[in-house]
């Protein structure tokens, strides 16, 4: 018997917008990926510099996700299923 496929999308934090919340945002990152805090304090880090982060998320989970890390503040886009590599496009 073989194991069901996962079916993963990236998921591009290209930004912040004013009142980004970046203590929940790096928490948030903790709790959902399991990064530690130093890994997800340094993602937090390049999205205030505005350099755009891509995260590997089950694509069931995608919605919830990108709309936790807009709550905060952040400027979400979505990416594609076949590639970890941010689009050139991916916000534009």
């Amino acid at each position: 018997m073989t194991a069901p496929i996962e079916h993963r999308t990236t998921l591009i934090i290209e930004g912040w917008n004013k009142g980004f919340n970046k203590v929940a945002f790096t928490k948030m990152l903790q709790h959902e990926f399991g990064f530690s805090l130093t890994v997800a304090k340094n993602m937090t880090d390049q999205v205030l510099e505005r350099t755009p982060i891509a995260i590997n998320v089950e694509s069931a989970d995608i919605k919830r996700i990108s709309s936790l890390a807009q709550q905060m503040g952040a400027i979400v886009c979505s990416g594609n299923s076949s590639t970890s590599a941010i689009p050139e496009d991916s916000c534009r």
